[in-house]
């Protein structure tokens, strides 16, 4: 199965609120989490469009990560990574559950070990990543199986299956170095496991 591969500049504009973005990681954890997984997928988080004070909209990943808590970052700066799209209705219900989880500091490190030994995470109002990015979806009325907030690669498969079925490889947007721009680019890893 080919994987349509769009540089960010072009697939920007089509992207929206709601939208999930999954990268993988080949960090340690990130390997460890997709060995788990059996996915090559180790983290997600889910794009916003946001503009202050009559600026022009910038495009966000809200995420919760490890040492990070939940935030979020300029997606120009998050790298090359998966884009799919949901759909979802980006709604009150997402922006009261959104802006108060922002800059708490917390990982949910006890539901990832309740995950390894098979058992249901907490809902302790502490989040990682593919929990906090399913609660958006959900609030945003995307239809989920308790199953898909277990990882970042089962709420991958479950918005392919769920949802409009399209994938994008993203690449990375170009970068300054050294006074001139620099394209950052890397293709998906080829595996035996479906995007």
């Amino acid at each position: 199965m080919s994987t349509p591969s769009l540089c960010y500049k072009d697939l920007r504009p089509n992207v929206r609120s709601g939208d999930l973005i999954a990268f993988e990681s080949h960090t340690f954890s990130g390997r460890m989490v997709r060995v788990w997984s059996s996915s090559r997928y180790a983290h997600v988080g889910i794009a916003m469009w946001l503009s202050a004070g009559g600026a022009r909209p910038r495009l966000f990943l809200l995420e919760a990560r490890s040492g990070h808590g939940v935030g979020m970052r300029l997606m120009s700066s998050a790298g090359a990574c998966w884009y799919i799209p949901t759909r979802i209705n980006w709604n009150a219900d997402v922006n009261r559950f959104v802006w108060p989880q922002l800059g708490t500091t917390g990982y949910d490190w006890m539901s990832v070990w309740r995950r390894i030994f098979f058992l249901p995470p907490r809902r302790d109002g502490v989040y990682y990543c593919s929990e906090f990015a399913g609660e958006i979806l959900l609030r945003g009325g995307f239809k989920l199986p308790d199953e898909a907030l277990v990882d970042p690669g089962e709420l991958v498969y479950a918005v392919l299956r769920n949802g409009p079925g399209q994938i994008f490889w993203m690449d990375a947007p170009p970068r300054k170095v050294e006074g001139q721009a620099k394209a950052i680019t890397r293709s998906p890893r080829q595996s035996a496991i479906p995007p």
